[in-house]
């Protein structure tokens, strides 16, 4: 069984809402959902772009490392290990870009859920949506900036 964080307000609002002290009159709930959906949103938008912004600044570390280490290695001549340390890099960016995207997807999955049920518009998953994919084709271009770096030493 999976243990779920609370927080003190999580708890405050269940017992209000059990005592029956928690009501809110029909005509301001939906705009108090919708406030908390478009929190929700700015929240996951953050969370989204700094996961993006750190997966490629990693590409782009990584990148940098080998292309010095390859550039070094070819300068003596040693273009046998040079190839194989490109091929590990490549191999490297790979992986951690795939596990980048898995986590961005994630992340969106969850803000998703999470927006769904705090009653967001249609608009506000749509922006969800299209900042998930801006996120996603931002890490797969540092992947491909990674690849072009090394490749061009060849």
């Amino acid at each position: 069984m999976k243990m779920f964080k609370t927080s003190a307000l999580s708890v405050l609002v269940l017992a209000a809402m059990s005592l029956g002290t928690f009501q809110t009159p029909v005509g301001i709930a939906p705009d108090i959902r919708h406030n908390l959906a478009e929190r929700i949103l700015q929240r996951c938008a953050h969370r989204i772009k700094r996961l993006a912004v750190a997966c490629a600044d990693s590409n782009a570390a990584i990148s940098n490392r080998c292309v010095n280490v390859i550039r070094m290695l070819l300068a003596n001549g040693q273009d046998v290990l040079a190839r194989r340390v490109a091929r590990f890099c490549l191999q490297l960016v790979n992986s951690r870009t795939d596990r980048c995207i898995r986590a961005i997807q994630t992340l969106c999955r969850r803000c998703h859920l999470a927006m769904a049920a705090a009653g967001a518009t249609q608009a506000q998953l749509l922006d969800l949506r299209m900042l998930c994919a801006r996120a996603i084709d931002h890490v797969e271009a540092s992947r491909q900036n990674c690849i072009d770096d090394i490749r061009s030493l060849f």
